[in-house]
């Protein structure tokens, strides 16, 4: 453990993520669960299309379960489900991801129909 804190990053809580967003809905009025998660991929696109960094994380919610003041502070109500927490950033690590926007000239192979 001692030697993964030093190669990969001490802030195991946060990922070293220097923002956090949390995405909560309110329980008993539509579908929560669904509602963050939906929420949470779009900001995670967001972040993506703007250069920066995401990660969704769930193991900080056993600790914030654990503060209530924490919610209370953040304005979080108590009959509010929430499902995880969003650290953002610019990243240090750069990860290609699915489509790339820029791609090699040689790698387009386009179907050509010509009228003969």
């Amino acid at each position: 453990m001692k030697r993964w804190e030093k190669t990969v990053r001490p802030d195991m809580l946060f990922c070293g993520a220097p923002h956090i967003l949390i995405p909560h809905a309110p329980l008993r009025h539509g579908e929560p669960m669904q509602d963050v998660v939906i929420a949470g991929t779009y900001f995670e696109l967001l972040c993506a299309s703007r250069g920066l960094g995401a990660v969704m994380m769930t193991f900080p919610l056993g600790a914030l379960k654990q503060m209530p003041e924490i919610n209370a502070l953040l304005n979080i109500p108590d009959n509010h489900y929430i499902g995880m927490i969003i650290g953002f950033g610019y990243p240090e690590i750069k990860y290609a991801r699915g489509v790339q926007k820029e791609m090699e000239q040689s790698r387009i192979h386009r179907l050509n129909f010509q009228e003969g």
